[in-house]
C-alpha cells in the first residue's frame, strides 16, 4: 500500500456531526411536537440519501484502452503518446501495461478498489497472467501498482514502492500528472527505479 498523501475525508463523520444538529436536547422538550418530530425526520431523509450515496465505492469500469483517464487530467495528445509507447512494449514483450486514473475510490480501500479493476478486466495474455495495472486515485491522492502473478518476480512490491516513491510522487506532488505517469511507466517497463531520493 503506497500513501503519496493521506487526503481522506470522513463523509461519516460529516453525517454525523450534522444529524447531531437535531439532537433533541437542543430543543426545549415542551415545545418538540409530533410535527416538528416529522419535519426533522423529512429533513434528514434526504441528507442520510446523500451520505449514502457519497460512501458507495464507484463502479469498477470496463476498460477498452491502455490509458483511461476518469479525471480529465491528461489532454488527447498526453494520451496518445503514452498509449503509444505502451503498445510499442506489448509488442515488444507481450507485456501489458495499462493505466487508469480515476477520482476518488470512494469509501473503499485502495488496494480492493484496484484488485476488483484487474479482476475485472483480465489484463495481459490468458495463460501467462502478465499484465499490470497503473492506478492512480487522483483525488485521494492514492497510487498503486497491480502485477499479475506471470510478472511478480520481476515487478515485486519492494520495487512498485521505490517507482512510486521516486519517480511518480515529486512529479505528482508539483502537479505534473502526466510527467509522473510516463516516469512511472518507463520504471515498469524496465524494471527499475532510479536512485535518487525523495525531494
Amino acid at each position: 500500500m503506497n500513501e503519496i498523501q493521506n487526503g481522506r475525508f470522513s463523509f461519516e463523520t460529516l453525517g454525523f456531526r450534522i444529524l447531531n444538529l437535531f439532537r433533541i436536547s437542543d430543543f426545549d422538550i415542551r415545545i418538540f411536537s409530533p410535527s416538528m418530530f416529522i419535519c426533522s425526520l423529512l429533513l434528514l431523509a434526504p441528507m442520510a440519501s446523500i451520505i449514502a450515496q457519497a460512501n458507495k465505492p464507484p463502479d469498477v469500469p470496463e476498460i477498452h484502452q491502455r490509458v483511461t483517464d476518469l479525471t480529465g487530467t491528461l489532454t488527447s495528445d498526453q494520451i496518445a503518446s503514452l498509449s503509444q509507447k505502451l503498445e510499442q512494449f506489448e509488442h515488444q514483450t507481450s507485456n501489458q501495461i495499462a493505466v487508469l486514473m480515476i477520482p476518488t475510490v470512494g469509501n473503499e480501500s485502495v488496494e480492493d478498489y484496484s484488485m476488483r479493476v484487474a479482476e475485472k478486466n483480465k489484463f495481459g495474455k490468458k495463460g501467462r497472467d502478465n499484465g499490470v495495472l497503473l492506478f492512480i486515485a487522483k483525488d485521494d491522492h492514492w497510487i498503486r501498482i497491480e502485477v499479475g502473478y506471470g510478472l511478480e518476480g520481476a515487478l515485486t512490491d519492494a520495487l512498485s514502492d521505490q517507482i512510486i516513491r521516486h519517480e511518480m510522487f515529486p512529479k505528482f506532488r508539483s502537479g505534473d500528472f502526466y510527467g509522473g505517469i510516463d516516469a512511472g511507466v518507463d520504471a515498469i517497463k524496465i524494471g527499475r527505479a532510479s536512485c535518487r531520493e525523495r525531494v
